[in-house]
């Protein structure tokens, strides 16, 4: 189904063929109307803390990566109990959780679809601008998912079973100098 929809959803009429929902790399991405007004502020995550980068990679189930394009992160945050990492530097944010068993994340998109773009070898999709991002809490947790938050321009890729979303570079072709230079 879902290489279905990546299949037709890469042309005009594919696009209008295929359900408005596609799920990649434990994100969700619901493409239709404007989508929910987004707060601008950020809710930290459920059970988020600070943490140093040795503490967040022994707490993840899954390996924790850093672009080498970018200096050490200024923050690194884990939540939901080693669930996700997110690497923090002025105006930029890696999300970093395992992208292969649950839906993490959810993108409320207005017009245009998503472009679909390559990083190194794996497939990855281009958000270029502005939207709506939900965080879903573990099933069984008994928490509702946040409200709704903006988050800027964002490049979605899978490395392995890690999904990671990068937030806030400047275009497409910044997001790929980072998102490339992931170890």
């Amino acid at each position: 189904m879902v290489a279905a929809g990546l299949l037709f959803g890469v042309t005009p009429a594919g696009r209008a063929a295929v359900a408005r929902v596609l799920r990649f790399a434990g994100i969700e991405l619901r493409v239709g109307g404007p989508g929910p007004l987004p707060s601008g502020v950020a809710e930290p995550l459920p059970g988020e803390r600070r943490v140093t980068l040795e503490e967040a990679r022994r707490q993840a189930a899954f390996p924790v990566s850093v672009p080498a394009g970018l200096e050490d992160p200024a923050d690194v945050r884990v939540a939901d109990g080693g669930r996700v990492v997110s690497l923090l530097w002025p105006g930029i944010r890696l999300d970093e959780y395992d992208g292969v068993l649950q839906v993490v994340f959810r993108k409320e998109l207005g017009p245009p679809w998503p472009d679909q773009v390559t990083v190194g070898a794996s497939t990855g999709w281009w958000i270029p601008g502005p939207h709506g991002l939900v965080y879903l809490p573990r099933t069984g947790v008994g928490e509702a998912p946040a409200r709704p938050r903006r988050a800027d321009p964002t490049l979605i890729w899978q490395k392995g079973r890690t999904g990671l979303r990068l937030e806030g570079a400047a275009d497409l072709r910044r997001a790929l100098e980072i998102a490339r230079s992931v170890r």
